[in-house]
């Protein structure tokens, strides 16, 4: 699709390494799709993209600074990561309004796009549209933007979100618009028909059901189940296979209840009997190196037997929980930090225990 291009936003001063990491994997796979990155003024990361990316800068007028300096965001969280998870979304128009003739697919920074990646289907969609992941959240994994027209109205309904929000989040702003505007936003495959007992609960879609992709996306869960979940979310410690926070969260999908396999014909796929259901694309909350890498195919491939064994997989990354303690002292938050921990959660557990009624 030569009107497709594919859009990463990074606002802030943060440089994560696996940014610069994917934008080589993506121009490796696919050669001819043109790269873009939306970044902020005071970007770390501009130094070290590559030649072929095309950067545009990004800064937020004063209405929108207006708007979330009323907010109760917590700014001092991963430096303003709640800030710009959300206004990433919105400075996306300030790239198309430059190429108007132009469709955008953004891709967060950690979402692995597979070689398989149906790049044509989009043609055929006539919405934005993006991925559920449960009841209450949506995210922004994948999102496609047709035409410059309808990336105004996305920017202006996300901002009536953000203004009229206590505490706005990009995934439940998502959700709201998807809710509130059923006939502007819907909703790329995260099932199919061939894996029913994929969904765990019935999925809130309005998928343009026009359009077969022929396989599905990973808006989150298949990633997080296969390659494990940020350890700077779980005090360092990493877990493959789990499925403990899928039934937390109430997700869409659990990935467990199909046999997922890796192979360089068909890329990708759950199997169930003799169907083959592609994944198109997997994000990657561990941030791996290895899955960003020219060998991500044999770390998919390890990853996909070791999922064979039905076992759940422990590791621990010291050097990481270190850098939590010195980020959380920095920034006032250490005894939050250590109060929601693991080691204390279970002392909490044990002291209601005790005092149990005999």
């Amino acid at each position: 699709m030569k009107n497709l291009s594919i859009v990463f936003v990074q606002l802030g001063k943060s440089k994560p390494k696996h940014l610069i990491s994917n934008i080589e994997l993506v121009h490796y796979m696919f050669p001819q799709t043109a790269i873009n990155c939306v970044v902020s003024k005071e970007s770390r990361v501009i130094k070290n993209m590559p030649a072929y990316v095309n950067i545009s800068t990004y800064e937020p007028s004063s209405e929108i600074n207006e708007a979330f300096n009323l907010k109760s965001i917590d700014l001092k969280f991963r430096n303003g990561f709640w800030r710009y998870s959300l206004e990433r979304l919105i400075a996306i128009e300030s790239l198309h309004a430059k190429n108007r003739n132009q469709a955008y697919l953004h891709v967060e920074s950690d979402v692995l796009l597979l070689p398989h990646f149906p790049w044509n289907k989009f043609s055929e969609l006539k919405h934005v549209c993006w991925l559920p992941v449960n009841p209450i959240n949506d995210i922004a994994s994948l999102v496609y933007f047709p035409k410059y027209e309808s990336t105004m109205e996305f920017k202006k309904d996300l901002l009536n979100y953000v203004h009229n929000s206590t505490q706005p989040t990009d995934m439940k702003g998502l959700l709201h618009l998807r809710h509130k505007f059923p006939d502007k936003y819907k909703t790329l495959p995260i099932s199919h028909a061939s894996l029913p007992k994929l969904n765990t609960v019935e999925v809130d879609t309005s998928i343009d059901s026009k359009v077969d992709f022929g396989g599905l996306f990973d808006a989150l869960n298949i990633g997080m189940w296969l390659t494990g979940i940020d350890p700077r979310n779980t005090y360092g410690f990493l877990e493959l296979f789990a499925t403990k926070k899928i039934v937390i969260d109430n997700s869409y999908i659990d990935p467990s209840v199909y046999t997922i396999k890796f192979s360089k014909e068909n890329g990708l796929y759950f199997e169930n009997g003799n169907e083959k259901i592609s994944i198109y694309n997997l994000h990657i909350h561990s941030k791996s190196p290895r899955l960003f890498s020219k060998n991500w195919s044999k770390e998919i491939t390890d990853l996909t037997l070791l999922s064979h064994k039905n076992k759940i997989q422990r590791d621990f990354y010291p050097k990481i929980l270190a850098r939590l303690f010195l980020d959380n002292i920095k920034n006032g938050t250490f005894l939050e930090f250590l109060y929601n921990s693991p080691t204390m959660f279970h002392l909490r557990r044990f002291k209601t225990y005790l005092n149990r009624p005999q």
